[in-house]
């Protein structure tokens, strides 16, 4: 059975996912039901669209770091897993080198999110949403 900490942060990780599909989906095609996978470049639908992390595991430090979270097909996400190689380029690209390592950083960093700030973080994603112009 989960407890309320496990159910905030699901929720709270539904939030930014949702999000970050929509904004990307938006981003690279201007049409909120297609995306293009940040790491194979192929045009997918939202629903075969996942919020993918540049920096794997699942330490609470990068879990809800905007900056390290894409859109990414099925395939690279998690049958690829991650397809990192490529991902390192597009960030590159698109953040450089100095946030790169950054975001790399955060790995080695255990954080502990309390009830009040996985809530904050929900519904912080849910407002950014709600936001979205399409």
């Amino acid at each position: 059975m989960k407890t309320e900490i496990q159910k905030a942060k699901d929720k709270a990780w539904k939030a930014i996912s949702r999000y970050i599909r929509h904004k990307e989906c938006l981003e690279t095609t201007g049409d909120v039901d297609y995306g293009i996978c940040c790491t194979c470049g192929k045009l997918k639908h939202r629903k075969e669209l996942q919020a993918g992390h540049y920096i794997s595991g699942r330490t609470n430090s990068i879990l809800f770091v905007e900056d390290g979270i894409h859109i990414q097909c099925v395939h690279c996400n998690m049958f690829n897993e991650g397809n990192k190689s490529e991902y390192e380029k597009y960030m590159l690209k698109r953040y450089g080198k100095e946030k790169c390592d950054r975001l790399k950083d955060l790995k080695h960093i255990r954080k502990s999110l309390n009830l009040f700030e996985l809530k904050a973080i929900e519904q912080e994603y849910k407002e950014k949403f709600k936001n979205l112009n399409y």
